[in-house]
């Protein structure tokens, strides 16, 4: 799902009344956030919000290893044995890896 802009309700008042509506706008892709005070919160469609944690997991994890030395040296090497012709195609790593193409 693609988000579309924001829109801001001003406070908890309006948003109950107009509730369904927000609902509906939030689960076609249009965040919704509600300002009440200092409380600040976003309503997302289910879909958007998995996604973009998955994001954040993929994130995460390729930060996790940008900052390890041996994964880094590792990623290195498999990058000069790939350029010296050294390695096997997807046919062969599927075959290998016991996995369908």
């Amino acid at each position: 799902m693609v988000l579309t802009r924001e829109t801001f309700v001003a406070g908890t008042t309006d948003a109950r009344k107009r509730l369904s509506r927000l609902v509906e706008a939030a689960s076609k892709g249009t965040p919704v956030t509600i300002v009440a005070g200092d409380r600040i919160v976003t309503m997302v469609a289910r879909d958007a919000w998995v996604s973009l944690l998955e994001r954040v997991q993929a994130a995460e994890e390729t930060a996790a290893l940008l900052a390890d030395p041996e994964a880094m040296r590792r990623l290195r090497q498999s990058r000069r044995d790939i350029k010296a012709g050294r390695g096997v195609g997807v046919a062969e790593a599927a075959r290998l890896l016991n996995v369908e193409e």
